[in-house]
């Protein structure tokens, strides 16, 4: 259980505080940049409420591309946002207390069935030397790192942990169920998407093609290519374009895809 402690809770606010006076500029480790996506969702959402899906929420608020435009910028009818660590629950939903029409689903999309993740154990947040956000509540950068890959865990916590603790030790696995995301969609009555968000530390394409995006056509993904091989993110970019999406990378981790049909 996560412990959102009254220290981690004065940490989040600074923090919060900070994020939200960036407005537009969108602050990833050391690189700042101006957010395309911000200005594309600025450019469609402007007058007319979204519907919003979000895969891998977190906490929903620190570093997240979308927070700020759904409490600031842009009006939004329903909002899905998909978390499969239930522990972030009271968190995420004391960041969206604003929002109205939002469901808050502990599953992963993906290949149907039950899919194992892997986390660094609560008892060690305190231990993790942290090379980013700094400033966040404890459990923000592990829990940022939740993945279903193993490797992609150790790669984390290598070398950011005392010497005496066994890394592979301190990893802990859990499962959860895997589902397309028409199955979520369905149960919460959502017939449309204008905006999917995906951020699955390295399973953003699975992430894709299992998000039954020729029946519900998604103007907007927004996702992350940066633990992609070549050949992934070829195959993926493939499938996009063959689903009439333009294709922007823009940043070192980030891509967007866009529905030709606005352009004409």
């Amino acid at each position: 259980m996560i412990n959102f402690s009254l220290e981690d809770n004065i940490y989040y606010r600074n923090y919060y505080k900070s994020y939200n006076l960036k407005n537009d500029i969108y602050l990833n480790s050391n690189l700042v940049k101006k957010n395309i996506f911000n200005e594309i969702v600025l450019s469609l959402f402007n007058n007319k409420p979204a519907n919003i899906v979000q895969v891998g929420t977190c906490d929903g608020c620190i570093n997240d591309p979308i927070f700020n435009l759904i409490k600031h910028k842009i009006k939004t009818d329903k909002l899905i946002l998909i978390e499969p660590q239930r522990d972030l629950n009271p968190i995420i939903e004391s960041n969206y207390s604003f929002h109205q029409k939002k469901f808050i689903i502990n599953l992963a999309v993906g290949k149907p069935g039950n899919k194992k993740l892997f986390k660094l154990k609560d008892k060690y947040h305190k231990l993790l030397r942290r090379t980013y956000l700094k400033d966040a509540p404890l459990y923000r950068v592990p829990a940022g790192f939740v993945s279903a890959s193993y490797e992609h865990v150790r790669r984390h916590i290598y070398n950011k942990l005392p010497l005496d603790i066994d890394i592979d030790e301190a990893i802990e696995e859990f499962e959860i169920v895997s589902v397309e995301l028409k199955t979520i969609l369905e149960k919460c009555k959502l017939s449309n998407i204008d905006i999917l968000q995906i951020d699955t530390e390295g399973f953003d394409d699975e992430v894709i093609y299992h998000s039954n995006i020729d029946i519900y056509q998604p103007k907007v993904v927004n996702f992350e290519h940066m633990h992609f091989t070549k050949e992934k993110k070829k195959t993926l970019f493939d499938y996009m374009s063959l689903n009439n999406y333009y294709i922007k990378t823009y940043s070192s981790s980030d891509t967007l895809a866009i529905k030709k049909e606005l352009f004409i």
